[in-house]
C-alpha cells in the first residue's frame, strides 16, 4: 500500500518496556502505519501484557502474531512477508522513538526519492534518562547519497548497521531476497551490507530520533568467548560480501573496514578475562596488523590510528590502556 510503513516489532521477555515502546509508535505524527508486533516465545508476562493494552486502548493498526522462540532474526523473518505496507522499519521492543521520526522520514524520502532514510540515536539507560549518542561521524551530514556514497562512508565507519536506524523501501528487501540469518548474533552486521546494495539513492538526517535502552544483562554488555566469536564472524561474513560486490571499487576502505571491525572485537576480547583471551588477542593483532599496512590507514580516525599502530608494533599494555580510558571516556 502506497505511503504504508510496517513497523515491525520483535518481542521477547520485555514486560517492563514493551507499552513504552508501542506508545511511542502509535503518538507518530505520521499515521499511515501498521505495528506487526511478534511474541518470540515470551517466557515472562509480555504476551499478556499486549494483549492488556490492545484490549484497553483498541488500534486497527495494531497486528499482534506469537510464536515460538526462534530468536530475533527468526521474528522479523516472520514479520516481514505479512508486512502490507511500502516501507518496512524495525523497532527494538524495549526501545522509543520520537514522535516525528516517520514524519521527517517520509517527508526526506519524498524529497529525494530515496529508497532509504537514515537518522541518528542517543543510548538511554532503564530508566530513560540520556547517558550518551551515537557515534555517527560528523562527515554524515544531512542530505542525499548515492549507493557507491552510502558504501564508501559505511567502509569508513562513518555510521552504524542497526536497522532500527533506517527505514527502507519493502522492495529492497522482497527483490534481493533479504532476511535476517538465523541463529546469529549482531544479525544487523550481516543485513545491512545488503540493504545498502539494494538501494539506488539513500537520505540521511542528522537529527536524533531513536532512543536505543542500555539494559543490563544485554548481550552487549556480557562479553565471552561466544560473543567474541560471533562477533568476529559477523564482520568476516560482512566483509567477504562486501569484497564480493565491491571488488577493486574503493580497496583501502576495505581494508580500513576490517581494521576498524578487528579493534572491535579486540576490545570485546579485553574485557572477556578468560583463559583463551590472550591466544584470541594475538590472532587479532595479526590481523590488524596485516589490514592496516595494506590499507595505509586510509580513512581511520586518529585514535584508531593510533591504537591499530600501538597492536601491530606489539605495545599491547599502552593499546589497552588506551582502550579502558577512551571506552570510559564515551558517556561523557
Amino acid at each position: 500500500m502506497e505511503g504504508l510503513i510496517s513497523i515491525i516489532m520483535p518481542v521477547y521477555n520485555v514486560q517492563d518496556y514493551v507499552v513504552d515502546s508501542i506508545m511511542s509508535v502509535l503518538d507518530q505524527t505520521y499515521k499511515k502505519f501498521e505495528l506487526i508486533v511478534v511474541d518470540d516465545g515470551s517466557t515472562d508476562n509480555t504476551s499478556i501484557v499486549i494483549h492488556n493494552f490492545i484490549h484497553k486502548n483498541f488500534d486497527k493498526r495494531i497486528r499482534f502474531f506469537s510464536k515460538k522462540n526462534g530468536g530475533l532474526s527468526s521474528a522479523r523473518n516472520y514479520g516481514l512477508p505479512i508486512s502490507r505496507g511500502e516501507w518496512i522499519y524495525f523497532i527494538d521492543p524495549d526501545d522509543v522513538i520520537k514522535k516525528d521520526l516517520l514524519e521527517k522520514c517520509m517527508l526526506a524520502q519524498k524529497e529525494d526519492n530515496s529508497d532509504l532514510v537514515m537518522f541518528r540515536f542517543h543510548n538511554i539507560d532503564d530508566s530513560g534518562k540520556r547517558i550518551s549518542h551515537d557515534v555517527f561521524s560528523d562527515k554524515m551530514v544531512s542530505g542525499s547519497y548515492s549507493r557507491e556514497d552510502l558504501f564508501s562512508h559505511y567502509l569508513l565507519g562513518h555510521f552504524q548497521n542497526y536497522v532500527w536506524c533506517y527505514i527502507a523501501r519493502k522492495n529492497v528487501y522482497v527483490k534481493n531476497k533479504i532476511f535476517f540469518p538465523i541463529g546469529k548474533k549482531y544479525e544487523d552486521i550481516y543485513t545491512t551490507p545488503k540493504v545498502i546494495n539494494g538501494i539506488a539513492k539513500a537520505t540521511f538526517l542528522d537529527e536524533y530520533l531513536y532512543f536505543y535502552r542500555l539494559r543490563n544483562g544485554s548481550i552487549t554488555k556480557t562479553p565471552s568467548k561466544e560473543r567474541t566469536t560471533e562477533l568476529f564472524d559477523a564482520f568476516l561474513y560482512s566483509s567477504n560480501f562486501l569484497h564480493d560486490i565491491l571488488k577493486n571499487k574503493f580497496k583501502k576502505s576495505q581494508h580500513t573496514y576490517l581494521v576498524d571491525a578487528l579493534l572491535h572485537v579486540y576490545t570485546v576480547n579485553l574485557y572477556r578475562k578468560s583463559s583463551d583471551s590472550k591466544k584470541i588477542e594475538k590472532q587479532l593483532t595479526k590481523l590488524i596488523r596485516k589490514n592496516l599496512w595494506q590499507g595505509r590507514a586510509y580513512g581511520l580516525s586518529w585514535k584508531k590510528k593510533i591504537l591499530s599502530g600501538l597492536i601491530s608494533f606489539k605495545l599491547i599494555p599502552l593499546a589497552n590502556l588506551i582502550i579502558y580510558i577512551w571506552e570510559s571516556s564515551i558517556k561523557d
